[in-house]
């Protein structure tokens, strides 16, 4: 029996709004690309979003959608869609543009989920399922964020620049699109004070231009000097650098997904969101949350004290961020004495 009734030619992803989840959304865009490789596939995305897929090669276009904007705006936006005349339309955010469009296959509007499937990234995958296309599982591989060439020589040039003389990069994301989401400043310098002086890792801090401010707080309180990218990347060049780190240190954001589609083994500390929904999702992933009656809270204000962040110790995510140090030298051992050739 054939994915779908016919081939699709014309395909629309309309996607969400902020980069968490446009980026927890690229496993259904990969497997469009691998249902249907001639097909002209676009997007649709909020403003903040665009920068996910701005530079995916799988895209013919990208097409923003601004809520902000008023009817008339909004009317004509929805009528040169139209005029595309898409034969399959993926809506992930459950609307009635994809009857508005006039498609000749859309994703159900009624069917949802199950509701014992949690996470964003199986749900969005499930999606798929309502037109014929079945849900599978996608291991981290490059088909799920392709990363430019030239995103990968911006990052090889860094790594030339911070000579690191075979010290392990060891990445730190410690902002947020929330404040409550984000782990205290003198945790973060405390765990890098430690990663740098006593496994002589190499420290970077990443984050957006508007996150300065977060990370500056961090580095006053460090007595060892880290290397910063905060404000200097593009979406593809953070994913190549998270390609070349050991392990990501982050809370609950976007960079915490983007890891996961490139394979980095990530320490991920969650506070009031649920890991359930938002958590990694690889084998060599830890998730860190304090076990408090509160939790998870999913709000966008803390009734309390913020507990859930405070009462997390660094001794806790350093122990965390060592044991995946110390497997992840052990596999790199074993993969080395396997691959000798025999004398």
């Amino acid at each position: 029996m054939s994915i779908v009734a016919h081939t699709p030619a014309r395909i629309l992803l309309i996607a969400l709004s902020n980069v968490g989840d446009t980026v927890l959304s690229l496993p259904v865009l990969a497997r469009l690309r691998a249902a249907y490789p001639s097909a002209a596939i676009d997007v649709v995305v909020g403003p903040r979003a665009q920068a996910v897929v701005l530079s995916d090669p799988r895209l013919r276009q990208v097409i923003v959608y601004d809520r902000n904007r008023g009817w008339a705006q909004r009317w004509q936006w929805l009528q040169r869609l139209r005029r595309e005349h898409y034969d399959l339309v993926v809506d992930l955010r459950s609307t009635l543009w994809p009857r508005l469009l006039g498609a000749r296959q859309t994703t159900s509007l009624w069917r949802q989920p199950p509701r014992a499937m949690l996470h964003r990234r199986d749900r969005h995958l499930w999606k798929l399922s309502t037109v014929g296309l079945p849900s599978v599982a996608l291991s981290p591989t490059s088909e799920l964020f392709p990363i430019p060439g030239a995103a990968s020589q911006t990052v090889d040039a860094w790594l030339q620049t911070w000579q690191l003389n075979g010290r392990r990069l060891v990445a730190i994301a410690a902002g947020a699109r929330s404040h409550i989401k984000r782990w205290r400043a003198d945790g973060f310098a405390a765990v890098a004070d430690r990663l740098s002086s006593e496994q002589r890792a190499a420290i970077v801090f990443t984050g957006e231009a508007d996150e300065r401010s977060v990370i500056d707080k961090i580095t006053a309180q460090m007595q060892t000097r880290p290397f910063s990218v905060v404000g200097q990347t593009t979406l593809p060049e953070l994913a190549a650098l998270l390609g070349r780190c050991a392990v990501l240190v982050t809370n609950d954001s976007a960079t915490l997904h983007l890891a996961g589609l490139v394979g980095t083994p990530t320490i991920a500390i969650f506070g009031p969101t649920d890991p359930r929904k938002y958590g990694p999702r690889g084998p060599r992933d830890i998730v860190l949350q304090q076990r408090l009656h509160c939790v998870p809270c999913e709000a966008s204000l803390c009734r309390f004290q913020h507990e859930c962040m405070r009462y997390l110790e660094p001794q806790e995510v350093y122990e965390a961020v060592v044991g995946v140090l110390e497997n992840t030298k052990a596999i790199s051992s074993q993969q080395s004495a396997t691959s000798k050739p025999e004398r």
